[in-house]
């Protein structure tokens, strides 16, 4: 405000800007060197005065110079993933398994101790600047990380001989890891329902026992026990009459 005509000079870090003298400053394609504290001096024929300092600083983008790299790792074991970023300012870091935020992981470093199958996944992280007017992320390429379980076997007898008149029958099967085991029908003419097994007709059932395993251990190989299901025939009389006595010359 005040009486015009103005004139306008321009001044980084209290020095004038060359050519800068109208009612704004513009660069157009800013660079580090334009970092610093801009003022103008704004003057008619009464005087001048001086605008307070407003701040600048041009960084850079972030970007990943050394990916996270995906690990195989013992049960129990620990793992670390690591990110080299570059930008200006100094980027921040946000980790992610599967794609979902991890709470508290922000260093350029991830440390997983006393992992288990729980811990299985794909780590990647964003890598932001966000005092940069637009705010810029970038995500590094997923680092995939699988955990070595324990082994596990199953132990599953052999199965007696069955006939079609056989009630339902209970199976039993169990795995070293003492985790339950779940029971299949393979072929046959037969059902299962938890460990309950129902006979349907004649033929050979195979049954299979399976356990898919879990944080701990690995799933087990299946065992498969065939048995056979004959046919038991119920006896059924016959009733026939007794036939009274004929002669050669009756009819049919």
């Amino acid at each position: 405000g005040g009486t015009h005509p103005f004139t306008y000079q321009w001044f980084k870090n209290g020095t004038s800007v060359a050519g800068a003298t109208l009612v704004s400053y513009q660069i157009p394609v800013a660079a580090a060197a334009d970092s610093g504290q801009y003022t103008v001096r704004v003057s008619n024929a009464s005087g001048s005065t001086t605008s307070p300092a407003a701040s600048i600083f041009v960084g850079t983008v972030p970007q990943i110079t050394t990916h996270p790299v995906g690990q195989t790792v013992a049960l129990n074991g620990s793992v670390s993933f690591s990110v080299v970023a570059n930008g200006d300012p100094v980027p921040t870091y946000r980790w992610r398994r599967d794609g979902v935020v991890i709470n508290g992981a922000t260093r350029a470093t991830l440390n997983l101790p006393g992992l288990t199958g729980y811990d299985e996944g794909s780590y990647s992280v964003e890598v932001s600047n966000g005092t940069l007017i637009p705010a810029q992320t970038i995500v590094s390429n997923p680092a995939v990380l699988t955990v070595q379980r324990l082994a596990q076997t199953i132990s599953f007898a052999a199965l007696p001989a069955r006939t079609n008149q056989d009630a339902p029958f209970t199976v039993a099967a169990t795995a070293s890891s003492g985790l339950p085991v779940a029971f299949s029908v393979v072929s046959g003419p037969a059902t299962v329902s938890g460990s309950t097994v129902t006979l349907n007709g004649a033929g050979t059932v195979t049954l299979r026992a399976s356990q898919a395993g879990s944080y701990e251990y690995a799933a087990a190989t299946p065992v498969d026990q065939a048995f056979t299901v004959s046919i038991v025939r119920v006896a059924q009389p016959i009733t026939f009459a007794a036939l009274p006595a004929k002669t050669s010359l009756e009819a049919p």
